[in-house]
């Protein structure tokens, strides 16, 4: 038997709003390539191309800031590109190097 739930438009409105600040809350994206038209998420999913992601915060991090990348992105829950050892050190290195020597991670601006 199914069951039918009424929502009015101003509940449907906030479960949006609220689906929508969860998944983006905790989120980072980034390029593989500075020449790419599309972003990857913190599970290494391809997500929105540059068309598509719309405002965004950026925040640089040099080959040798490893440390200060990990404390704000550790690596299995906020991020799964970069492991907290010498291998992720060494990739973490590649990717800033060809991003110019900083690597940024793109966040999107503000909360609904």
């Amino acid at each position: 038997m199914k069951k039918v739930i009424r929502l009015t438009e101003s509940d449907l409105t906030k479960l949006v709003k609220r689906i929508i600040n969860e998944m983006d809350n905790d989120d980072f994206y980034y390029k593989a390539k500075p020449d790419m038209n599309y972003y990857y998420d913190k599970f290494d999913n391809v997500g929105p191309s540059d068309d598509e992601f719309g405002d965004y915060d950026v925040d640089e991090y040099g080959e040798d800031e490893f440390e200060r990348f990990m404390s704000k992105y550790p690596f299995g829950d906020k991020q799964n590109t970069f492991p907290d050892d010498e291998h992720g050190r060494r990739y973490f290195k590649g990717y800033s190097k060809s991003h110019g020597g900083k690597f940024p991670v793109y966040k999107r601006k503000g909360k609904m």
